[in-house]
């Protein structure tokens, strides 16, 4: 019989079975070591959390609630305690604390249960529990103990609670924290049935293999163990998976790792680049140290066919910069505390007078005014200090990725420095010594933090690091401290902060050092693997952002009413000087920002791949082609000049995301890594591994000359004495390389529009179009509702009430959200032609232009059909017509002549980049956004103009928009998503929800239904008839057969996969060998179809690549196969979603991205009979790092518990 355990093991097995194993060796009394003492911020971190508890109690007891403690009550016998706690529920008092609890299952103490109006056993009331934690953000441990404690709850009062709340630390309290359990109940049960087989079937003899990650109040004791052991993961830069591959060989130690011979011969698996780098930085961890006690360290040579990361020529104007800062545990913020520098005076001295390093700081201790003021404080010093001629080509010297990340953090969360920060990121000012050290040394440390490279600097340099304070965690630690003591602000009079400032202060000295060591080592010996001599990246033009100037001119002009601190719910009843809500001047403002910053997230991760320490770190990125080799080259002569044409071969890119931009755009540029030549892709396949790269001659020529130029300067010696050692490539384009994408920005031209819009805005706030204010206003209006009345009524068509709608109300915004199968292509489409006949001028336009073309083409049939002849053009910028679209009598126009062939009852449709042109200003009566879902809300702003009102058609729930930055007041969401201000459904004061679908057996549109629509998407009647005729049964794991219709859940035993999987592929396979020649039937188009099942009928999804490939190569033509974005308005018989990762630790993206609801919604209703989900028994009960992840994982719990239900039926 399972042991009683607590919500604290669950929540802990859930994060690691390592420590859930040693844990149960603990609760057995077989543990006989010692855990290591708490640390100083552990203590501490306990405390608050007690205050914290407390402090919620006094509340409590202040707002006159009757609350009944049962620490004071009782003493500590837990049966005393059970039973005053059953009885003080039993008596109804409003807060009880401390409650305790015993099952047959589990036994805990909550921290508060509190009554709720919701009948039980006990009476007219029940209680939900209330878990009290520190953090400012929930974490899946709380919510595992809260499941847990409504779990005993449901045993004393009779039903569950339906939510449960968390009272969480940084100010939040209970702000967004009412958790409704549902969204978790079928995910926790699962996990709880798989704890109570793991206490099972322990067994002390079994102990598991350690490795690191988070294991709770064992990972110290996990750490020690691993270092006694002398675990791989000692080794400076393993990783998980090189880790596992050693292990697979064993080869278990550091030490039998660095005496292993010939290693790339023996491990098979993994790049032997990175194993033979790794096994020379584990034997430099097992050097003796030096005679002067300082860490062995061994200089890497230079390789000319590679490339070191740059290092600049030294300035005297260069500085060396660090960061402190602190996570807060009451008020929940990030707090960029210290800005710290060291700089050389104006007489070019490193040293004051007194013999200290000159020294600038910039404290802040709060977020929202000192934060800001600090930053800004700091960044301007650094821009005056650039403009003095001699200091114009300074660099900032950091080590780590911290600082850069922080700055990125910093102007996007205070929406300053903006352009300086781009502009120092691009141009290569910051300059990290980390990847330079990494590339340069094997150092004989378990890392390469500055405190262990600060060891090996000489005696020469002076340096030695000295007091309290000598880490990052004594520096919080400390900086808490001083928030307690009630000392001054002003270092000068608190000797704590001064503490914290002479440990900074170090940090820059110490990365000063840094600096200087390799210069000076460089210098010694050319040899070394550093590359010093230019500059990282040209220093780019400083070019300020107009949009942001205009954004901010607007902000600044409302700040007194920001200022006020308005309440959330008020910001609507507050108008300003632009005729609009508060709300939606200040949704308009981050607007004008939305497409530079995420043209700044793209130039981000270019930078970051430039600047990658090893090709190692790219091997993941989606957007980087690893270890490609020559094929082939062929020369071609045009009319002005000739071109080499490179073709390349590489093993199958993971992820298609650069085939899609290659196919979208027509276009594509990669950067060679190892020489960083820019070049134009003509060919891309990712799924046969070949590119070819256009190598203009001019280019080539210049290329060369500069290639030989710079290593002859280099080395200062005959490039010819070169070549006779070396075989150098000269082109930049190596047999073996690796390539990046360049970003090219799409949205130039539409910033450009919107920047003429909004310097009209500032001259004229009337010239705003109507139709945006009334789109960021999101008022409901009574006018719909009383449309959802009228389309309620039986018979009344859909498609005509709502041109009727539009016909009789001017300047309208009207959502239609219609889920899978409820034909809003068909509606929309009628709807369009009906307004057209009244004499309406439509734009129609789409995030693509098949959507746009379907829609027409759907539009210009019924109007066909009707015998109506109205002129439909479709914008395109090709030098011939769109032959397609000609045939079905819809006109190919160019973008400037649009305007030109406006007229009454035409339909127009076209891009953003089409319909945004001044020009078309006022121009349409009504503006159709088909798959709102997908467009983004600044997209739609930019077009907004061109006409009066705007009918929004999609649904959110399925594919939708994603936009890569940090974006304030939602101006990152989709068109529909921020009119449903994220709502599941569409409120009926907002539009229309279409809420019968045509397509699904009822009992799949029952379960799409509850997990994405709130239950109130229904299944047509007619439909139950849909269903398979199977000719061979196909009997599931647990003996039975998979049914007729509805959703099956085909669970399977496999490990490691991440991006494909055989042992699904085959089951698949086996699936469709007995679906092809079964029998169908279903409804559709108002009639029952029957046929026999063949590929047309067969829809298989996968959510990666690989796995469609090899799906493909296994099903060959059974099946039509691709990835969900590929199947969105497609429908057959039956529709088959490949999981493919064994678990959520295995999933590339995450589970965000695997289970992320609206892809999940999109794979399942694709069925009209049958949808099967295929995955692993593992990914059920993966660990999850968020509650987002938990409740994907709830979505597919609750579908394998209902699957089962019906299994065992």
């Amino acid at each position: 019989m399972t042991r009683i355990f607590t919500p604290t093991q669950l929540s802990l097995y859930s994060n690691s079975e390592i420590a859930a194993w040693w844990e149960e060796l603990e609760q057995r009394d077989l543990f006989k070591e010692k855990l290591p003492k708490a640390t100083e911020l552990e203590i501490r971190l306990q405390e608050e959390g007690d205050k914290h508890e407390k402090q919620l109690l006094k509340f409590f007891i202040q707002e006159g609630k009757s609350v009944a403690n049962i620490q004071e009550l009782v003493d500590g016998n837990q049966k005393l305690r059970i039973s005053k706690t059953i009885e003080c529920m039993k008596e109804g008092f409003d807060v009880i604390y401390q409650a305790s609890f015993k099952n047959l299952e589990m036994k805990g103490i909550a921290d508060f249960l509190y009554k709720v109006p919701l009948k039980s056993d006990l009476g007219d009331w029940s209680y939900q529990p209330i878990e009290c934690k520190l953090s400012s953000k929930t974490k899946t441990t709380f919510l595992i103990q809260s499941c847990c404690y409504c779990d005993l709850l449901k045993d004393i009062q009779g039903i569950k609670p339906k939510n449960f709340r968390l009272y969480l630390g940084g100010g939040n309290g209970f702000a967004n924290n009412d958790f409704q359990l549902s969204n978790y109940w079928s995910w926790y049960k699962k996990l709880k049935s798989n704890y109570k087989v793991f206490i099972d079937e322990f067994s002390s003899e079994e102990e598991p293999d350690l490795s690191p990650g988070k294991h709770g109040k064992w990972n110290n004791f996990i750490e020690e163990t691993l270092k006694k052991k002398k675990d791989l993961s000692l080794v400076a830069g393993m990783n998980k998976f090189t880790r596992e591959i050693l292990i697979k060989n064993h080869i278990n130690t550091i030490d039998d790792f660095a005496s292993t011979k010939n290693i790339s011969n023996i491990v098979k698996d993994g790049d032997p680049k990175v194993i033979i780098n790794l096994q020379k930085q584990a034997q430099a961890q097992l050097k003796p140290k030096n005679n002067n006690n300082t860490p062995y360290y061994e200089w890497k040579k230079i390789d000319l066919k590679k490339k070191p990361k740059p290092l600049p020529e030294p300035n005297i104007g260069d500085l060396w910069f660090d960061m402190e800062s602190i996570n807060n545990p009451i008020s929940g913020e990030k707090l960029e505390y210290l800005f710290g520098v060291s700089f050389r005076d104006e007489e070019g001295n490193i040293f004051d007078q007194k013999g200290e390093i000159n020294f600038k700081s910039w404290w802040a201790h709060d977020k929202t005014v000192q934060e800001p003021k600090a930053f800004e404080d700091w960044v301007n010093w650094v821009e005056e200090r650039r403009s003095k001629e001699k200091y114009k080509d300074l660099h900032i010297y950091h080590y780590g990725h911290y600082e850069k990340a922080a700055m990125r953090q910093l102007k996007q969360e205070h929406n300053i420095c903006e352009d300086i920060i781009d502009e120092w990121l691009s141009s290569g000012i910051l300059v990290d010594l980390y990847p330079i050290v990494k590339g340069a040394m094997y150092l004989g440390e378990e890392g390469y933090s500055i405190k262990n490279v600060e060891k090996i600097y000489p005696e020469k340099y002076n340096y030695k690091r000295e007091g309290d304070v000598a880490n990052a965690v004594d520096s919080i630690v400390e900086y808490q401290i001083w928030k307690d003591s009630g000392e001054s602000e002003d270092v000068s009079k608190s000797k704590k902060l001064k503490k914290i400032e002479d440990y900074n202060k170090k940090d820059c000295f110490s990365t000063y050092v840094l600096h200087k060591f390799l210069l000076d080592e460089k210098k010694n010996d050319p040899t070394i693997n550093i590359n010093i001599g230019r500059k990282i990246i040209e220093k780019s033009e400083k070019k300020k952002d107009e949009l942001s100037i205009i954004s901010n001119n607007f902000l600044e002009q409302i700040k007194h009413l920001k200022d006020k601190r308005i309440e959330k719910d008020e910001l609507k009843q507050v108008k300003t000087f632009l005729d609009m809500d508060l709300q939606s001047h200040i949704t308009l403002c981050h607007l004008l920002k939305f497409h530079k910053k995420e043209s700044n997230i793209l130039w981000w991760a270019y930078f970051d791949r430039k600047n990658a320490n090893s090709i190692s770190e790219l091997k993941d990125d989606p957007e980087v082609i690893i270890n490609s080799n020559f094929k082939s080259k062929e020369y071609l002569k045009s009319a002005k000049t000739g071109a080499y044409f490179h073709k390349y071969i590489f093993k199958q890119l993971k992820e298609p995301t650069l085939q899609t931009e290659f196919n979208k755009r027509g276009r594509l540029t990669m950067e060679v890594f190892e020489s960083e030549l820019r070049l134009e892709v003509t060919k891309l396949d990712i799924e046969n591994g070949e590119i070819i790269l256009k190598y203009p001659d001019s280019k080539n020529k210049k290329w060369q000359q500069e290639k030989k130029e710079e290593l002859e300067k280099k080395y200062k010696i005959e490039l010819e004495k070169i070549l006779e050692k070396e075989s150098i490539d000269l082109t930049g384009l190596p047999e073996n390389c690796t390539f990046f994408r360049v970003p090219d920005d799409p949205s130039l031209s539409l910033r450009k529009n919107l920047q003429k819009q909004a310097e009209d805005w500032l001259k004229d706030p009337k010239s705003i179009p109507n139709s945006l204010k009334n789109l960021l206003s999101k008022k409901g209006d009574d006018k719909i509702v009383k449309l959802n009345n009228i389309i309620e009524s039986e018979g009344v068509d859909i498609a005509t009430s709502i041109a009727g709608f539009f016909k009789s109300n001017h300047s309208q915004i009207l959502g239609i959200q219609g889920p899978p199968g409820t034909g809003k292509s068909t509606i929309t489409a009628n709807c369009v032609s009906k307004l057209a006949s009244y004499g309406f001028k439509i734009a129609i336009s789409s995030n693509s232009h098949s959507v746009i073309n379907n829609l027409l083409k759907k539009i210009q049939k019924i109007l066909s059909d009707q015998e109506n002849e109205v002129k439909i053009f479709k914008s395109e910028n090709r030098k011939e017509p769109n032959e397609e679209l000609e045939k079905k009598s819809i006109s190919t126009i160019q973008t400037k002549k649009v305007a030109d062939v406006i007229s009454d009852g035409c339909i127009i449709g076209g891009t953003v980049w089409a319909l945004c042109l001044e020009e078309l200003k006022d121009k349409f009566d009504l503006l159709v956004i088909d798959e709102a879902g997908q467009m983004s809300l600044a997209n739609l702003m930019i077009m907004s103009g061109c006409a009066n009102s705007i009918l929004l058609v999609g649904d959110q729930q399925q594919l939708s928009h994603v936009s890569e930055a940090l974006h304030d007041a939602d101006a990152g969401l989709s068109s529909l998503e921020y009119w449903l201000s994220m709502k599941k459904v569409i409120p009926n004061n907002l539009g229309v929800f279409l809420n019968k679908s045509w397509r699904m057996h009822p009992k799949i549109t029952s379960i799409v239904s509850d997990l994405f629509y709130e239950g109130k998407l229904k299944g047509y009647e007619n439909n139950k008839v849909n269903k398979i005729y199977w000719r061979e049964n196909f009997i599931s794991k647990n003996k039975k057969q998979i049914p007729e219709n509805g959703v099956h859940f085909e669970v399977i035993k496999h490990k490691n996969n991440s991006q494909e999987s055989e042992e699904e592929t085959e089951v698949i396979s086996k699936i469709i060998d007995k679906l092809h020649g079964s029998k169908f039937e279903y409804f559709s188009g108002g009639q029952l179809e029957k046929g026999t099942i063949n590929s047309e009928e067969i829809i298989v999804i996968a959510p990666y690549n690989r796995q469609v490939q090899r799906l493909r190569k296994k099903l060959g033509k059974k099946a039509e196969i691709s990835t969900v974005d590929k199947f969105q308005g497609r429908e057959a018989a039956v529709a088959i979603f490949s999981l493919t990762s064994s678990s959520g630790n295995d999933a590339p993206r995450g589970l965000n991205f695997l289970l992320e609801p609206n892809r999940l919604n999109v794979a399942i209703s694709r069925a009209k009979c049958l949808s099967i989900i295929v995955g692993s028994e593992d990914l059920l009960s993966s660990s999850v790092n968020s509650i987002d992840d938990a409740k994907l994982l709830n979505n597919i719990c609750m579908i394998n518990s209902e699957n089962e239900k019906h299994l065992l039926m």
